[in-house]
């Protein structure tokens, strides 16, 4: 018989990190931390935090307090950092997805719905096909936008741009 089951626990790990002194250059090296160690917590807190938000859709003041009740001493202002800041690799994931799934088929649907960003009136454009799904939040929702998301921020080419003789 297996049974399942999950641990939360803290799990503390202190690196000793070496630093070399060069007289004749005048300068410190330090060695480097393992890789996905950025700041004072490690990926195991990072990727709970980031799953909380968005998968479980679970408020930062709520995330706060399940982490503050498993003895994870953190700030809420870390925990939104680690929600908006950094985060390069996921857009870069996002691009690729939304490439790979422009290729999979010869069409794609698209569609679009008002929404309020800092007070003002955008736009998000949901394009997806059987395969996948993307969404982008935009200002406008104009010829010039929709080629721009479709384009995958490579830049438009002037000549093959319709002007408005080719409307006509």
């Amino acid at each position: 018989m297996v049974i399942r089951d999950i641990l939360i626990i803290p799990w503390n790990t202190r690196f000793q990190i070496e630093k070399y002194n060069s007289p004749s250059e005048g300068k410190t090296y330090r060695g480097k931390l393992p890789e996905g160690i950025n700041g004072e917590f490690g990926p195991g807190i990072r990727s709970a935090v980031i799953a909380l938000h968005n998968i479980a859709n679970v408020s930062e003041p709520k995330i706060h307090e399940f982490l503050e009740n498993v003895s994870v001493c953190i700030s809420r202002a870390t925990i939104s950092r680690m929600l908006t800041k950094n985060i390069d690799n996921f857009h870069e994931e996002k691009a690729d997805i939304f490439q790979a799934g422009l290729k999979s088929t010869t069409y794609q649907q698209i569609d679009d719905t008002s929404v309020r960003v800092n007070g003002e009136n955008w736009y998000t454009q949901i394009l997806c096909n059987p395969h996948y799904t993307a969404y982008f939040t935009v200002p406008h929702k104009d010829r010039e936008t929709i080629l721009d998301i479709l384009l995958c921020g490579k830049e438009r080419k002037e000549s093959t741009a319709l002007t408005k003789k080719h409307l006509i």
